[in-house]
């Protein structure tokens, strides 16, 4: 082999090493950066609404819009948001087919049956069928089963994934007495963790001096 065609070939093998190193980097720092968003706590997340395209649909503090639906299973027939005057409401988007959902839906329910009954939770499901939603949920009765303020709910021609902007499920919103928002949660959370526990607790305490407050003035 003549020597131009050895160091074309040392070159190209030269290349070759570098870019496949640079794409493990790049591989490995990519996996880091999902791993950590992934393990990122609820008092960490922090995420304005946005729809899919990535315009605001309404910023934390905003009003949001309002929900309601003849409830899936709960305790009353139908459900409207302007009528709960809880201190705070948990708005969930799930799916059946969805798993970050099917993980997270029970932690939901310990971490309700820790705040007292001062949190609403209204599941919005997003299912084809409302009888996939209706099974869904018989796999979660004994979780649900003696809470209050417990209200799920089929989203019919997604009008309210739409309004909220969903970017993924699972999805969930942090919304006060007067229907603002507080707090976006894209994707999976574990929710009855000690630190999510006190955080919602905190949340709780901070409402009703608000709440006091508006009322004496």
């Amino acid at each position: 082999m003549n020597k131009p065609k050895k160091t074309a070939l040392v070159s190209i093998l030269l290349a070759l090493i570098v870019g496949s190193t640079l794409a493990i980097v790049l591989y490995k720092a990519s996996d880091e950066f999902f791993s950590a968003k992934r393990k990122q706590t609820l008092v960490k997340t922090s995420e304005l609404g946005k729809a899919s395209s990535g315009e605001v649909v309404f910023p934390i503090g905003a009003q949001v819009p309002n929900i309601t639906f003849k409830q899936i299973s709960g305790e009353m027939e139908s459900y409207n948001m302007k009528e709960d005057f809880n201190s705070l409401k948990i708005v969930n988007f799930w799916a059946s087919w969805c798993e970050p959902c099917v993980e997270e839906f029970s932690s939901f329910a310990r971490l309700l049956g820790q705040v007292q009954g001062e949190v609403s939770f209204v599941g919005i499901s997003e299912d084809k069928t409302l009888k996939d939603a209706k099974d869904f949920l018989k796999a979660f009765d004994g979780d649900f089963k003696n809470l209050t303020n417990v209200h799920f709910g089929f989203d019919i021609d997604k009008k309210y994934s739409s309004q909220y902007g969903l970017l993924a499920l699972p999805e969930t919103f942090l919304i006060d007495s007067e229907n603002k928002l507080i707090r976006r949660v894209s994707g999976f959370e574990q929710w009855d963790t000690k630190e999510a526990v006190d955080y919602f607790n905190k949340l709780i305490e901070d409402q009703k001096k608000s709440n006091k407050t508006g009322s004496n003035e």
